[in-house]
Protein backbone atom coordinates (compact mmCIF):
# COMPACT_ATOMS: atom_id res chain seq x y z
CA UNK A 1 0.00 0.00 0.00
CA UNK A 2 1.30 3.43 -0.91
CA UNK A 3 1.95 5.93 1.86
CA UNK A 4 0.15 9.24 2.22
CA UNK A 5 3.21 11.09 0.94
CA UNK A 6 3.22 8.97 -2.23
CA UNK A 7 -0.56 9.36 -2.78
CA UNK A 8 -1.42 12.91 -1.75
CA UNK A 9 1.69 15.07 -1.52
CA UNK A 10 2.30 15.39 -5.28
CA UNK A 11 -1.24 16.75 -5.71
CA UNK A 12 -0.94 19.01 -2.67
CA UNK A 13 2.34 20.47 -3.88
CA UNK A 14 0.94 20.93 -7.38
CA UNK A 15 -2.03 22.89 -6.01
CA UNK A 16 0.20 25.12 -3.89
CA UNK A 17 2.45 25.79 -6.86
CA UNK A 18 -0.30 26.45 -9.41
CA UNK A 19 -2.63 28.47 -7.19
CA UNK A 20 -0.24 30.60 -5.15
CA UNK A 21 3.06 30.27 -7.01
CA UNK A 22 4.76 28.68 -4.03
CA UNK A 23 8.05 26.86 -4.46
CA UNK A 24 7.48 24.07 -1.90
CA UNK A 25 11.18 23.59 -1.26
CA UNK A 26 11.49 27.23 -0.18
CA UNK A 27 9.41 26.59 2.94
CA UNK A 28 10.39 22.95 3.39
CA UNK A 29 8.42 19.81 2.60
CA UNK A 30 8.35 18.90 6.29
CA UNK A 31 6.48 22.08 7.13
CA UNK A 32 3.93 21.40 4.39
CA UNK A 33 3.56 17.79 5.53
CA UNK A 34 2.97 18.98 9.10
CA UNK A 35 0.36 21.50 7.91
CA UNK A 36 -1.42 18.82 5.90
CA UNK A 37 -1.42 16.37 8.83
CA UNK A 38 -2.99 18.97 11.12
CA UNK A 39 -5.52 19.97 8.48
CA UNK A 40 -6.61 16.37 7.92
CA UNK A 41 -6.94 15.82 11.67
CA UNK A 42 -9.17 18.89 11.98
CA UNK A 43 -11.31 17.65 9.08
CA UNK A 44 -11.49 14.15 10.57
CA UNK A 45 -10.10 12.59 7.39
CA UNK A 46 -7.85 9.55 7.10
CA UNK A 47 -8.06 8.94 3.36
CA UNK A 48 -5.51 10.83 1.23
CA UNK A 49 -7.68 10.77 -1.89
CA UNK A 50 -10.66 12.26 -0.01
CA UNK A 51 -8.40 15.00 1.37
CA UNK A 52 -7.07 15.99 -2.04
CA UNK A 53 -10.63 16.11 -3.38
CA UNK A 54 -11.69 18.41 -0.53
CA UNK A 55 -8.59 20.52 -1.09
CA UNK A 56 -9.62 21.30 -4.64
CA UNK A 57 -12.43 23.40 -3.21
CA UNK A 58 -11.58 27.01 -2.41
CA UNK A 59 -12.57 26.89 1.27
CA UNK A 60 -10.30 24.03 2.30
CA UNK A 61 -7.44 25.24 0.11
CA UNK A 62 -7.67 28.64 1.80
CA UNK A 63 -7.43 26.86 5.14
CA UNK A 64 -4.26 25.09 4.01
CA UNK A 65 -2.80 28.45 2.97
CA UNK A 66 -3.37 29.74 6.50
CA UNK A 67 -1.34 26.82 7.85
CA UNK A 68 1.50 27.15 5.35
CA UNK A 69 1.93 30.94 5.53
CA UNK A 70 3.80 31.86 8.70
CA UNK A 71 3.86 35.64 9.43
CA UNK A 72 7.24 36.96 10.56
CA UNK A 73 7.27 40.74 10.82
CA UNK A 74 7.68 43.64 13.21
CA UNK A 75 7.53 47.42 13.23
CA UNK A 76 10.32 49.21 11.33
CA UNK A 77 11.99 45.94 10.43
CA UNK A 78 15.58 46.55 9.26
CA UNK A 79 15.08 50.36 9.27
CA UNK A 80 16.64 50.95 5.85
CA UNK A 81 13.37 50.76 3.85
CA UNK A 82 11.96 53.59 5.95
CA UNK A 83 15.11 55.64 5.57
CA UNK A 84 14.73 55.20 1.80
CA UNK A 85 11.11 56.34 2.08
CA UNK A 86 12.21 59.41 4.05
CA UNK A 87 14.70 60.46 1.40
CA UNK A 88 12.21 59.98 -1.42
CA UNK A 89 9.58 62.12 0.27
CA UNK A 90 12.07 64.85 1.21
CA UNK A 91 14.01 65.03 -2.04
CA UNK A 92 11.51 64.03 -4.68
CA UNK A 93 7.94 64.05 -3.51
CA UNK A 94 7.65 67.34 -1.66
CA UNK A 95 9.55 69.48 -4.17
CA UNK A 96 8.03 68.01 -7.35
CA UNK A 97 4.62 66.51 -6.54
CA UNK A 98 2.77 69.35 -4.84
CA UNK A 99 -0.93 68.54 -4.70
CA UNK A 100 -0.53 64.85 -5.63
CA UNK A 101 -1.24 61.90 -3.37
CA UNK A 102 1.58 59.47 -2.69
CA UNK A 103 0.42 55.92 -3.38
CA UNK A 104 2.16 53.01 -1.61
CA UNK A 105 1.53 49.27 -2.02
CA UNK A 106 2.73 46.84 0.63
CA UNK A 107 2.73 43.12 -0.22
CA UNK A 108 2.71 40.92 1.74
CA UNK A 109 1.21 43.13 4.42
CA UNK A 110 1.18 40.21 6.88
CA UNK A 111 -0.34 41.28 10.22
CA UNK A 112 0.11 44.98 9.46
CA UNK A 113 3.34 46.03 11.12
CA UNK A 114 5.10 47.09 7.92
CA UNK A 115 2.34 49.15 6.26
CA UNK A 116 1.60 50.83 9.58
CA UNK A 117 5.33 51.62 9.88
CA UNK A 118 5.07 53.31 6.48
CA UNK A 119 2.08 55.32 7.70
CA UNK A 120 3.88 56.42 10.88
CA UNK A 121 6.95 57.39 8.84
CA UNK A 122 4.87 59.56 6.53
CA UNK A 123 3.00 61.19 9.41
CA UNK A 124 6.26 61.91 11.19
CA UNK A 125 7.50 63.63 8.01
CA UNK A 126 4.52 65.96 8.17
CA UNK A 127 2.24 64.42 5.54
CA UNK A 128 -1.45 64.25 6.33
CA UNK A 129 -4.13 61.70 5.52
CA UNK A 130 -5.13 63.57 2.36
CA UNK A 131 -1.59 63.38 0.98
CA UNK A 132 -1.07 59.61 0.79
CA UNK A 133 -2.74 56.24 0.25
CA UNK A 134 -1.38 52.94 1.60
CA UNK A 135 -2.76 49.61 0.42
CA UNK A 136 -1.78 46.43 2.27
CA UNK A 137 -2.27 43.14 0.42
CA UNK A 138 -1.88 39.60 1.71
CA UNK A 139 -3.04 36.14 0.65
CA UNK A 140 -3.92 35.16 4.23
CA UNK A 141 -7.39 35.99 5.45
CA UNK A 142 -6.25 35.64 9.07
CA UNK A 143 -3.40 38.08 8.53
CA UNK A 144 -5.76 40.63 7.00
CA UNK A 145 -8.18 40.35 9.92
CA UNK A 146 -5.40 40.79 12.48
CA UNK A 147 -3.92 43.74 10.59
CA UNK A 148 -7.24 45.55 10.52
CA UNK A 149 -7.54 45.23 14.30
CA UNK A 150 -4.26 47.10 14.85
CA UNK A 151 -3.54 45.37 18.17
CA UNK A 152 0.04 44.29 18.89
CA UNK A 153 2.13 42.58 21.56
CA UNK A 154 5.73 43.36 22.44
CA UNK A 155 6.85 40.82 19.83
CA UNK A 156 5.92 43.35 17.14
CA UNK A 157 8.50 45.84 18.44
CA UNK A 158 11.83 44.07 18.09
CA UNK A 159 13.87 46.68 16.26
CA UNK A 160 16.58 48.08 18.55
CA UNK A 161 16.04 51.81 18.08
CA UNK A 162 15.53 54.73 20.40
CA UNK A 163 12.76 57.33 20.26
CA UNK A 164 11.52 60.62 21.42
CA UNK A 165 8.51 59.22 23.16
CA UNK A 166 5.87 61.64 21.89
CA UNK A 167 5.05 59.40 18.89
CA UNK A 168 3.97 56.67 21.31
CA UNK A 169 1.18 58.87 22.60
CA UNK A 170 0.41 60.08 19.10
CA UNK A 171 -0.01 56.69 17.48
CA UNK A 172 -0.72 54.03 20.15
CA UNK A 173 -2.46 53.57 23.44
CA UNK A 174 -1.87 50.73 25.89
CA UNK A 175 -4.46 48.14 26.86
CA UNK A 176 -3.49 45.35 29.22
CA UNK A 177 -0.33 43.80 27.71
CA UNK A 178 -0.96 45.12 24.18
CA UNK A 179 -0.40 48.34 22.25
CA UNK A 180 -3.35 49.45 20.14
CA UNK A 181 -3.06 51.75 17.16
CA UNK A 182 -5.22 54.82 17.48
CA UNK A 183 -8.07 55.01 15.00
CA UNK A 184 -6.67 57.94 13.05
CA UNK A 185 -3.56 55.83 12.27
CA UNK A 186 -5.30 52.52 11.73
CA UNK A 187 -7.65 54.08 9.17
CA UNK A 188 -4.72 55.15 6.98
CA UNK A 189 -4.02 51.63 5.67
CA UNK A 190 -6.53 49.82 3.47
CA UNK A 191 -6.11 46.03 3.65
CA UNK A 192 -7.16 43.69 0.84
CA UNK A 193 -6.88 39.95 0.38
CA UNK A 194 -5.40 39.11 -3.01
CA UNK A 195 -3.16 36.52 -4.65
CA UNK A 196 -0.04 37.76 -6.44
CA UNK A 197 0.00 34.56 -8.50
CA UNK A 198 -3.40 35.35 -10.02
CA UNK A 199 -3.49 36.89 -13.52
CA UNK A 200 -6.17 39.25 -12.19
CA UNK A 201 -4.05 40.63 -9.32
CA UNK A 202 -5.19 44.21 -8.59
CA UNK A 203 -6.40 44.74 -12.14
CA UNK A 204 -8.52 47.75 -11.17
CA UNK A 205 -5.90 49.46 -8.98
CA UNK A 206 -4.43 52.84 -9.84
CA UNK A 207 -0.63 52.91 -10.25
CA UNK A 208 1.61 53.20 -7.19
CA UNK A 209 4.70 55.31 -6.64
CA UNK A 210 6.27 52.82 -4.22
CA UNK A 211 5.86 49.05 -3.88
CA UNK A 212 7.26 47.38 -0.78
CA UNK A 213 7.60 43.66 -1.51
CA UNK A 214 10.02 42.20 0.99
CA UNK A 215 10.70 38.51 1.56
CA UNK A 216 8.01 37.17 -0.74
CA UNK A 217 9.72 36.59 -4.09
CA UNK A 218 12.22 34.16 -2.56
CA UNK A 219 9.33 31.78 -1.83
CA UNK A 220 7.94 31.76 -5.38
CA UNK A 221 8.74 29.60 -8.37
CA UNK A 222 10.69 31.29 -11.19
CA UNK A 223 7.49 31.45 -13.25
CA UNK A 224 5.55 33.07 -10.39
CA UNK A 225 8.37 35.57 -9.82
CA UNK A 226 8.24 36.55 -13.47
CA UNK A 227 4.49 37.03 -13.28
CA UNK A 228 4.86 39.06 -10.06
CA UNK A 229 7.34 41.40 -11.75
CA UNK A 230 4.94 41.83 -14.68
CA UNK A 231 2.20 42.78 -12.21
CA UNK A 232 4.58 45.30 -10.62
CA UNK A 233 5.49 46.71 -14.03
CA UNK A 234 1.80 47.35 -14.65
CA UNK A 235 1.17 48.74 -11.18
CA UNK A 236 4.22 51.00 -10.81
CA UNK A 237 4.41 54.61 -11.96
CA UNK A 238 7.20 55.15 -14.54
CA UNK A 239 9.34 56.99 -11.97
CA UNK A 240 8.37 54.72 -9.08
CA UNK A 241 10.46 52.14 -7.26
CA UNK A 242 10.15 48.75 -5.61
CA UNK A 243 11.83 47.81 -2.34
CA UNK A 244 12.83 44.14 -2.03
CA UNK A 245 14.15 42.12 0.92
CA UNK A 246 17.80 41.58 1.78
CA UNK A 247 17.75 38.06 0.36
CA UNK A 248 16.15 39.22 -2.90
CA UNK A 249 18.69 41.65 -4.34
CA UNK A 250 19.95 38.99 -6.74
CA UNK A 251 16.40 38.55 -8.05
CA UNK A 252 16.31 42.23 -8.95
CA UNK A 253 19.65 42.21 -10.74
CA UNK A 254 18.93 38.92 -12.51
CA UNK A 255 15.71 40.48 -13.82
CA UNK A 256 17.81 43.38 -15.20
CA UNK A 257 16.19 45.93 -12.93
CA UNK A 258 18.08 49.12 -12.16
CA UNK A 259 19.15 50.00 -8.64
CA UNK A 260 17.52 53.29 -7.69
CA UNK A 261 20.59 54.66 -5.96
CA UNK A 262 23.71 53.07 -4.54
CA UNK A 263 22.69 54.28 -1.08
CA UNK A 264 19.65 51.98 -1.29
CA UNK A 265 20.78 48.73 -2.96
CA UNK A 266 17.44 46.99 -2.37
CA UNK A 267 15.36 49.71 -4.09
CA UNK A 268 14.80 48.85 -7.76
CA UNK A 269 13.13 50.44 -10.76
CA UNK A 270 12.09 49.25 -14.16
CA UNK A 271 14.20 50.64 -16.98
CA UNK A 272 12.29 52.84 -19.42
CA UNK A 273 12.67 50.25 -22.22
CA UNK A 274 14.06 46.77 -22.66
CA UNK A 275 16.89 48.29 -24.70
CA UNK A 276 17.76 50.47 -21.74
CA UNK A 277 17.91 47.37 -19.55
CA UNK A 278 20.56 45.88 -21.84
CA UNK A 279 22.71 48.95 -21.33
CA UNK A 280 22.65 49.14 -17.52
CA UNK A 281 26.11 48.89 -16.02
CA UNK A 282 25.29 47.61 -12.55
CA UNK A 283 28.92 47.16 -11.57
CA UNK A 284 29.50 50.87 -12.04
CA UNK A 285 27.19 51.55 -9.14
CA UNK A 286 29.72 49.95 -6.80
CA UNK A 287 32.49 52.34 -7.79
CA UNK A 288 30.15 55.29 -8.16
CA UNK A 289 31.33 56.05 -11.71
CA UNK A 290 27.80 56.23 -13.05
CA UNK A 291 24.47 57.06 -11.45
CA UNK A 292 21.16 55.44 -12.37
CA UNK A 293 19.16 57.24 -9.72
CA UNK A 294 15.63 57.85 -10.83
CA UNK A 295 14.84 60.28 -8.09
CA UNK A 296 17.82 62.58 -8.71
CA UNK A 297 19.39 62.04 -5.31
CA UNK A 298 22.84 62.89 -6.65
CA UNK A 299 22.95 66.02 -4.51
CA UNK A 300 22.95 63.88 -1.38
CA UNK A 301 26.35 63.04 0.12
CA UNK A 302 27.22 59.32 -0.07
CA UNK A 303 26.39 57.39 3.07
CA UNK A 304 29.63 56.21 4.65
CA UNK A 305 29.60 52.60 5.77
CA UNK A 306 30.20 53.58 9.38
CA UNK A 307 28.00 56.66 9.37
CA UNK A 308 25.16 56.76 11.89
CA UNK A 309 21.69 55.96 10.73
CA UNK A 310 19.25 58.87 10.68
CA UNK A 311 17.48 56.84 13.36
CA UNK A 312 18.87 57.35 16.86
CA UNK A 313 20.97 54.34 18.03
CA UNK A 314 19.50 51.91 20.49
CA UNK A 315 19.76 52.35 24.22
CA UNK A 316 20.00 48.53 24.41
CA UNK A 317 17.04 48.42 26.77
CA UNK A 318 15.04 45.46 25.54
CA UNK A 319 11.95 46.02 27.68
CA UNK A 320 11.11 49.48 26.30
CA UNK A 321 8.62 50.01 23.55
CA UNK A 322 10.55 51.79 20.81
CA UNK A 323 9.66 53.71 17.67
CA UNK A 324 12.15 55.51 15.45
CA UNK A 325 12.86 59.19 15.75
CA UNK A 326 12.82 60.40 12.17
CA UNK A 327 15.49 63.10 12.23
CA UNK A 328 14.81 66.06 9.98
CA UNK A 329 17.47 67.04 7.46
CA UNK A 330 18.74 70.60 7.43
CA UNK A 331 18.20 70.89 3.68
CA UNK A 332 14.66 69.53 3.70
CA UNK A 333 12.30 71.53 1.52
CA UNK A 334 9.75 73.51 3.51
CA UNK A 335 6.55 71.69 4.43
CA UNK A 336 3.44 72.41 2.37
CA UNK A 337 1.37 75.43 3.43
CA UNK A 338 -1.26 74.88 6.10
CA UNK A 339 -3.96 75.37 3.48
CA UNK A 340 -2.84 72.21 1.68
CA UNK A 341 -4.83 70.09 4.11
CA UNK A 342 -7.71 70.65 6.46
CA UNK A 343 -6.62 68.01 8.96
CA UNK A 344 -3.00 68.97 9.64
CA UNK A 345 -3.69 69.53 13.32
CA UNK A 346 -4.91 65.97 13.76
CA UNK A 347 -1.40 64.56 13.28
CA UNK A 348 0.67 67.42 14.69
CA UNK A 349 2.83 66.36 17.64
CA UNK A 350 2.17 68.77 20.53
CA UNK A 351 5.04 70.37 22.41
CA UNK A 352 5.16 68.82 25.86
CA UNK A 353 7.60 67.16 28.28
CA UNK A 354 8.71 63.64 27.48
CA UNK A 355 6.23 61.17 28.96
CA UNK A 356 7.24 57.96 30.66
CA UNK A 357 7.62 55.03 28.25
CA UNK A 358 4.90 52.45 27.90
CA UNK A 359 6.00 48.99 28.97
CA UNK A 360 4.36 46.06 27.23
CA UNK A 361 5.28 42.52 28.16
CA UNK A 362 8.97 42.08 27.20
CA UNK A 363 9.70 39.92 24.19
CA UNK A 364 11.11 36.54 25.04
CA UNK A 365 14.71 36.13 24.01
CA UNK A 366 15.22 34.59 20.60
CA UNK A 367 18.29 32.74 21.91
CA UNK A 368 17.61 29.05 22.24
CA UNK A 369 18.27 27.17 25.44
CA UNK A 370 21.72 25.62 25.17
CA UNK A 371 20.25 22.32 26.33
CA UNK A 372 17.45 22.23 23.75
CA UNK A 373 17.00 19.31 21.37
CA UNK A 374 17.48 21.63 18.38
CA UNK A 375 20.91 22.70 19.63
CA UNK A 376 21.90 19.08 20.33
CA UNK A 377 20.92 17.96 16.84
CA UNK A 378 22.65 20.94 15.28
CA UNK A 379 25.83 20.00 17.14
CA UNK A 380 25.50 16.48 15.74
CA UNK A 381 25.00 17.95 12.26
CA UNK A 382 28.17 20.03 12.57
CA UNK A 383 30.14 17.04 13.81
CA UNK A 384 28.89 14.91 10.90
CA UNK A 385 29.74 17.66 8.41
CA UNK A 386 33.23 18.06 9.87
CA UNK A 387 33.72 14.31 9.46
CA UNK A 388 32.69 14.53 5.80
CA UNK A 389 29.37 12.73 6.41
CA UNK A 390 27.34 15.32 4.51
CA UNK A 391 24.13 13.32 3.98
CA UNK A 392 23.97 12.52 7.69
CA UNK A 393 24.59 16.18 8.52
CA UNK A 394 21.69 17.20 6.26
CA UNK A 395 19.50 14.62 7.96
CA UNK A 396 20.13 16.21 11.36
CA UNK A 397 19.54 19.70 9.95
CA UNK A 398 16.18 18.62 8.53
CA UNK A 399 15.21 17.26 11.93
CA UNK A 400 16.06 20.61 13.51
CA UNK A 401 14.06 22.55 10.91
CA UNK A 402 11.10 20.19 11.19
CA UNK A 403 10.90 21.19 14.86
CA UNK A 404 11.66 24.88 14.31
CA UNK A 405 11.44 26.31 10.79
CA UNK A 406 12.69 29.71 12.03
CA UNK A 407 16.19 28.58 13.08
CA UNK A 408 18.53 30.72 10.95
CA UNK A 409 21.65 28.92 12.15
CA UNK A 410 20.31 25.61 10.82
CA UNK A 411 19.62 27.08 7.38
CA UNK A 412 23.14 28.50 7.34
CA UNK A 413 24.60 25.07 8.08
CA UNK A 414 22.48 23.54 5.30
CA UNK A 415 23.89 26.16 2.94
CA UNK A 416 27.44 25.29 3.96
CA UNK A 417 26.77 21.59 3.36
CA UNK A 418 25.22 22.32 -0.04
CA UNK A 419 28.33 24.28 -0.98
CA UNK A 420 30.50 21.30 -0.06
CA UNK A 421 28.28 19.16 -2.31
CA UNK A 422 28.77 21.68 -5.15
CA UNK A 423 25.04 22.48 -5.11
CA UNK A 424 25.56 26.23 -5.33
CA UNK A 425 21.96 27.07 -6.19
CA UNK A 426 20.68 25.10 -3.19
CA UNK A 427 23.32 26.71 -0.99
CA UNK A 428 22.22 30.20 -2.04
CA UNK A 429 18.58 29.39 -1.29
CA UNK A 430 19.51 28.18 2.19
CA UNK A 431 21.59 31.27 3.00
CA UNK A 432 18.73 33.46 1.71
CA UNK A 433 16.37 31.75 4.16
CA UNK A 434 18.84 32.32 6.99
CA UNK A 435 19.06 36.02 6.10
CA UNK A 436 15.29 36.32 5.86
CA UNK A 437 15.05 35.09 9.44
CA UNK A 438 18.12 37.00 10.65
CA UNK A 439 19.26 39.79 8.26
CA UNK A 440 22.39 40.31 10.38
CA UNK A 441 23.60 36.68 10.27
CA UNK A 442 27.30 37.28 9.59
CA UNK A 443 28.29 33.83 8.31
CA UNK A 444 25.41 33.78 5.83
CA UNK A 445 26.33 37.26 4.60
CA UNK A 446 29.91 36.16 3.94
CA UNK A 447 28.83 33.02 2.11
CA UNK A 448 26.29 34.94 0.02
CA UNK A 449 28.91 37.48 -1.04
CA UNK A 450 31.09 34.64 -2.34
CA UNK A 451 28.25 32.79 -4.05
CA UNK A 452 26.84 35.77 -5.95
CA UNK A 453 30.37 36.88 -6.89
CA UNK A 454 30.95 33.38 -8.28
CA UNK A 455 28.05 33.81 -10.73
CA UNK A 456 29.16 37.29 -11.73
CA UNK A 457 26.82 39.52 -9.70
CA UNK A 458 29.39 42.08 -8.55
CA UNK A 459 26.83 44.58 -7.23
CA UNK A 460 25.12 42.10 -4.90
CA UNK A 461 28.48 40.66 -3.82
CA UNK A 462 29.74 44.10 -2.81
CA UNK A 463 26.53 44.77 -0.90
CA UNK A 464 26.73 41.49 1.03
CA UNK A 465 30.38 42.23 1.88
CA UNK A 466 29.51 45.69 3.21
CA UNK A 467 26.74 44.25 5.36
CA UNK A 468 29.08 41.56 6.70
CA UNK A 469 31.70 44.17 7.53
CA UNK A 470 29.14 46.29 9.38
CA UNK A 471 28.08 43.30 11.46
CA UNK A 472 31.70 42.46 12.23
CA UNK A 473 32.15 46.02 13.52
CA UNK A 474 29.01 45.71 15.62
CA UNK A 475 26.86 47.91 13.39
CA UNK A 476 23.25 47.56 12.28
Amino acid sequence: MKSFVEVAMPDVLDLLTRRMGLNPESVGLKLIQHAVDEHMDDLGLNDATDYVQRLRGSQEFDELIERVVVPETWFFRDLEPFRCLQHFVRKQWRPQRVGERLRVLNIPSSTGEEPYSVAITLLDLGLTAEQFVIDGVDISRTNIQMARQGSFTGNSFREKIDITLQPVNGFFHSQDDRLILKDHVRSLVHFTRANLASPEFLLDANPYHIIFCRNLLIYLTPEAREQALEHFRRLLEPDGFMYFGHAESSIGTNARLAVMDRQFPFAFQFPATDDAADGIDLTSLVSGSKSSAVFKLSNLPPVAEDSPSPFVPSLQSSDLFKLPTLVASEDDPPPPPESASKSTAVFKMPDRPRPQPLRPVPVASATRDSGSAEIDRLALARAAADAGQLDEALHYCRQVLAEDATFAEAYCLVGTIRQAQRDFSGAEQSFQKALYLDPSHHESLVHMSLLVQRRGDALSAANFRRRAERQEKGGN
